[in-house]
């Protein structure tokens, strides 16, 4: 059995609420989530200390289900806590593989740029059924970087799920008239934005992910950051402003699991051309992406806007 003791310098009415608010998110979200709750407001996670089940802090008809998400948590702790999966990075990782070769598949940025791009049509619209295409083929290519992607990928992919079964039910090969199927279908919020679960929301989370590798990508341009330091800034110029307090926090905790761009390469060799890999490789191939998808990125944000279909906490 695994549970949290709290320190004994935390107040009595604070620690129960603090356990009653991480219970919760056991029940809900899952072990993961839990941990990074706990992490971040500093409590410490015991591997064999006593469970709390007490009918005030864990309600009855909760406790079978956070009894099983906690004792989950036996395996969680005894390896890096990811939501993205992946290792901690580590001192010194951080030199590229500039003329060195490989062997293996390799990852072509400067391809999926060109489908993305290719999604954008005269009339200032976005063809749907390209941009479904671009965005699986976005999202496998991404998945070769390693294990720290998996959560968003699935991510990407149940938001891609999502867009493609509405899209295809509607036979709609246009952006615009895709949303305005939404408005037919309810999928607006009374004081405007998307409504959850609808393929609005799944069409806006779609393009956010897409956001947020252009700001690692830039940010990597830019300042020849670290992944992990880039990851971090790219998170809060894109996803992060639409995520509540836990899930930012959540995210912090995942990214310090970030591999080092050298590990990526040497899985995907990315830069890399007839195995032989280089830093100008690398930045070519990040400044295509950034180029030649953040016109879609606005687009696609422009096409909701008018609508009234985006998100309000949008700029």
């Amino acid at each position: 059995m695994v549970s949290v003791k709290l320190p004994t310098w935390v107040s009595a009415p604070f620690r129960k609420q603090t356990w009653a608010q991480l219970a919760l998110l056991a029940a809900v979200g899952g072990p993961q989530l839990f941990l990074a709750a706990v992490s971040t407001r500093g409590l410490p996670v015991a591997r064999h200390v006593e469970a709390v089940s007490s009918d005030d802090v864990v309600p009855p008809s909760s406790r079978r289900r956070t009894a099983a998400n906690i004792a989950a948590l036996v395996a969680a702790v005894s390896r890096p806590l990811s939501i993205f999966g992946g290792r901690p990075k580590t001192a010194g990782n951080e030199q590229l593989l500039a003329g060195s070769k490989l062997q293996g598949s390799k990852l072509s940025l400067r391809q999926h740029a060109r489908r993305f791009a290719s999604c954008l049509t005269r009339d200032r619209d976005v063809n749907m059924q390209e941009y479904v295409k671009a965005m699986e083929e976005f999202v496998a290519g991404v998945s070769t970087l390693g294990d720290f992607t998996s959560r968003g990928v699935d991510d990407a992919r149940k938001n891609l799920h999502l867009v493609r079964e509405r899209a295809a039910g509607s036979r709609l090969s246009s952006m615009r008239a895709y949303l305005l199927d939404e408005l037919r279908r309810g999928s607006r919020r009374p004081e405007g934005g998307p409504a959850s679960r609808t393929g609005a929301e799944a069409l806006l989370w779609s393009r956010l992910g897409i956001s947020f590798w252009v700001e690692i990508f830039k940010e990597t341009l830019g300042r020849r950051s670290t992944l992990a330091d880039a990851t971090q800034n790219g998170f809060q110029r894109s996803i992060g402003p639409y995520l509540d307090h836990f899930g930012r926090a959540a995210f912090r905790m995942a990214a310090r699991a970030t591999p080092s761009w050298h590990e990526v390469r040497k899985r995907s060799h990315l830069g890399c051309d007839n195995g032989v890999c280089s830093d100008e490789q690398l930045a070519t191939e990040l400044r295509s992406f950034v180029e030649e998808v953040e016109p879609l990125v606005q687009r696609m944000t422009q096409l909701q806007k008018a609508v009234g279909l985006e998100d309000l906490r949008t700029p």
